[in-house]
């Protein structure tokens, strides 16, 4: 099983299911009347670049995690004076690297070439022109490359992984202190690799279908509500999504809450998650400008997992299944924007 099959009537484009069984941004409404909110939309463009496939990237640098025991790059304070001057001579595109690092956390090198960098003559020059500005982002002490491994069949063959500097930091967060860089857990770059993943994914993929996506991350896509006892609360997706296309019936928009899914967390957990985006939908604060409220996907490491998952959810009698769809992350892109073979 790699998602819920949707009733015929829920179905926006006939006849071309995909990986997650229900087409995205459908009004949903209120879950017992039927009832539906409009939806509007908003653009913006992406660019098309060939990548690993989503997940792939995540194992390989997984090795190199585990050997990264300690925070070993050195450091060296880049004084107030030297941002400032540093401040008027980035350009837009080191502003936009800087801001997705920011916005990220890590980022593999091919990941800031996806996001960031324009349509070159060929991959290999759109390669090494983002390798040329990452080097001088680094001489200029903005950026670091996490440690790799050193010996080994794999020492030195993982891709390198970026983050902000303290210096970095401070340019994008002016008005905080910066605190020092450590090295992240293992599951936490694994996780943040793979939502970048799945981001480069879904703007490939919806730059291929003649569409366009705006993505939120974290915490900015995070929704904060008022439950029953009026106690503030929060759900967190780790991004979202609001795809712009069209089709013989016209314009669309699809929303989306997306939830990167490693196996790390036990069901439990993850249904806990489900009944707070349930919560939150209930609570109307999502639909109260008369959007519709975004379908949930659960973007899983493994079919096995995706089974799991859409079965626990489907046997709970207190969730509402309609709200929720299950594929794999090597599915995501091409689910997401509906473009996915039926499975």
């Amino acid at each position: 099983m790699t998602a819920i099959t949707p009733q015929p009537d829920n179905a926006r484009r006939s006849g071309n299911a995909h990986p997650l069984a229900s087409p995205v941004g459908h009004p949903m409404g209120d879950p017992a009347s039927g009832t539906s909110a409009p939806v509007s939309a908003s653009s913006a463009t992406t660019a098309s670049r060939t990548h690993p496939p989503v997940g792939s990237l995540v194992s390989a640098v997984s090795v190199a995690v585990a050997a990264a025991g300690s925070d070993s790059t050195p450091r060296t304070r880049v004084s107030a004076h030297r941002r400032q001057m540093l401040t008027q001579q980035l350009s837009e595109r080191d502003w936009r690297v800087l801001d997705d690092l920011h916005q990220h956390g890590f980022l593999t090198t091919a990941h800031i070439c996806d996001l960031d960098f324009g349509p070159h003559a060929s991959a290999d020059t759109a390669a090494r022109t983002t390798r040329r500005v990452l080097a001088r982002l680094a001489r200029d002490r903005l950026i670091e490359s996490l440690p790799r491994r050193q010996g080994g069949p794999l020492g030195g063959s993982t891709p390198s992984v970026w983050r902000l500097t303290s210096a970095g930091r401070r340019l994008r967060e002016a008005h905080r202190p910066a605190l020092r860089a450590l090295t992240p857990t293992h599951q936490r770059l694994l996780h943040s690799l793979a939502v970048a993943d799945l981001h480069v994914a879904v703007r490939q993929a919806a730059a291929n279908g003649k569409q366009t996506v705006d993505v939120a991350l974290e915490p900015t896509c995070w929704r904060s509500f008022h439950g029953l006892g009026g106690e503030q609360r929060t759900v967190k997706p780790d991004l979202a999504l609001t795809v712009h296309g069209s089709d013989v019936h016209g314009a669309y928009v699809d929303r989306w809450f997306i939830e990167v899914d490693l196996g790390t967390e036990h069901l439990p957990t993850l249904i806990a998650k489900c009944r707070a985006y349930q919560d939150y939908y209930l609570s109307g604060s999502e639909t109260k400008d008369g959007q519709a409220f975004p379908l949930v996907v659960w973007a899983c490491s493994e079919e096995r997992r995706v089974t799991q998952l859409g079965t626990a959810v489907a046997r709970t009698s207190s969730l509402t299944p309609q709200m929720f769809r299950y594929c794999t992350l090597d599915q995501a892109g091409d689910a997401i924007t509906g473009m996915g073979a039926s499975s």
